[in-house]
């Protein structure tokens, strides 16, 4: 299936996102989910703005950062607040119905940037050489997986 509006997200307290076409130039930027907030709170605020920028980008696939990348360890509020934006992305997907995946990052800077261990600021150079400005390192993440599914037409495999 060929997907037509992607919707990529570098999920976090400070969320990442590219958006766009496949073959046109993306959007991309970050946004605040409820500074200081409960998991809870940055959950219902991830829905909101998915709920608001759905409506804007009409995206037909969300690909996720996987929560738990293979071979990385955070502590226990961090891994709950991935977890938790992981399933609100996913709870979305379903009350909009709307495919929604995950992706793994390691994976997509492979693909995209060419070795699995390039950093947030190797993601930064690319955006930067693709003349695009990402606004955060988050960004720049969500840029990648953005490339990652546009190049595996949406047939992301976590």
């Amino acid at each position: 299936m060929t997907y037509k509006s992607i919707l990529a997200l570098d999920l976090a307290s400070t969320t990442g996102w590219c958006w766009g076409e496949p073959g046109q130039r993306p959007w991309l930027d970050s946004v605040q989910l409820a500074p200081g907030g409960s998991v809870g709170e940055r959950c219902c605020a991830l829905v909101d703005w998915l709920d608001d920028s759905s409506q804007t980008f009409r995206p037909d696939l969300i690909v996720f950062e996987a929560p738990l990348p293979r071979g990385q360890h955070s502590g226990i509020q961090a891994g709950r607040i991935a977890l938790g934006l992981a399933a609100a992305c996913e709870m979305f997907g379903v009350r909009k119905a709307i495919r929604c995946t995950e992706g793994n990052v390691n994976q997509a800077r492979k693909h995209v940037l060419g070795r699995g261990n390039a950093t947030k600021d190797d993601a930064v150079a690319a955006c930067r050489a693709a003349g695009l400005t990402p606004s955060t390192h988050d960004a720049a993440d969500a840029w990648v997986l953005w490339r990652f599914a546009v190049m595996m037409r949406g047939r992301v495999q976590p």
